[in-house]
């Protein structure tokens, strides 16, 4: 007599998303572009975070200079599964453009500041908006529109 082999619903749910992290693994994004000007007029704009859906995703994101976004008073619980700093244009989420490597972390983000370098091949033009997204599964914890 065979016996079948069973998960709990929330077991099988932990081996799922263990095997779907393994198998999608993003590459980090170009190295960051040096010798930025300041002569953009978009720099000084601001992004709230203010479409925080989860994870408790909060704070101010300023264009400081052609090639340099810095997020103040940055929280977030840091957990997920392959969770980065991307940029979004026209609303498609569903090609981003990755700014960071993962920023998950153990005990999270309160209160922070990040600076972002754009990777070489990016520029402002690819970031009219800012999200912290789920890469995997293209959902964002949170974004906001810099004006």
């Amino acid at each position: 007599m065979t016996e079948r082999f069973k998960l709990a619903p929330a077991a099988a749910a932990v081996v799922l998303v263990s095997l779907l992290s393994g198998c999608l693994s993003f590459p980090d994004p170009a190295p960051p572009q040096s010798d930025c000007d300041a002569d953009d007029p978009r720099v000084g704009q601001t992004a709230e975070f203010v479409d925080t859906f989860i994870h408790n995703v909060h704070g101010t994101a300023r264009i400081a200079d052609n090639c340099t976004i810095v997020i103040e008073n940055f929280t977030y619980d840091g957990i997920g599964l392959d969770v980065r700093v991307v940029g979004v244009v026209d609303g498609d989420f569903a090609n981003p453009t990755i700014l960071t490597s993962d920023i998950r972390r153990d005990g999270g983000y309160s209160n922070e500041t990040l600076e972002i370098p754009l990777p070489e091949g990016v520029t402002l033009d690819d970031v009219p908006t800012i999200s912290i997204m789920c890469v995997p599964f293209t959902y964002s914890f949170g974004h906001g529109t810099f004006q």
